[in-house]
């Protein structure tokens, strides 16, 4: 699954592909943040077992049942909570790939001999 962000009415879509539109700007986050959830997961590979084409129709998506609050102020506390851990999550991932990055420099230097380290 993948979130489409285009203001347009006018698009082509392929033959396998299956699509969710919502009716405003609240509900597609949440709709976004629902369809990467173990939930959802769950449902889709239910829906694939045994099957070698995982070919996803509109109605396969209708008949999925999802537990949503009804209150918006409730659902918009859930995808606001949900961004700010996205964001930790990226922030998380390019802090390791950067001391990954500097760990990988200094062990060159350690095997090359440029930086020794005294072992007592």
């Amino acid at each position: 699954s993948a979130q489409f962000m285009f203001e347009s009415d006018s698009y082509c879509m392929g033959a396998f592909c299956s699509h969710f539109r919502c009716q405003n700007k609240e509900d597609q986050i949440f709709v976004y943040q629902l369809f990467r959830s173990e939930q959802y997961k769950k449902q889709l590979s239910i829906l694939f077992e045994g099957t070698n084409i995982n070919n996803l129709k509109n109605m396969d998506i209708e008949n999925m049942k999802f537990k949503i609050p009804f209150e918006n102020d409730e659902k918009m506390k859930i995808t606001r909570t949900l961004q700010l851990l996205d964001k930790e999550i990226e922030a998380s991932k390019l802090l390791l790939s950067k001391i990954m990055l500097q760990k990988s420099g200094l062990m060159q230097k350690l095997l090359t001999g440029e930086v020794r380290v005294k072992i007592d």
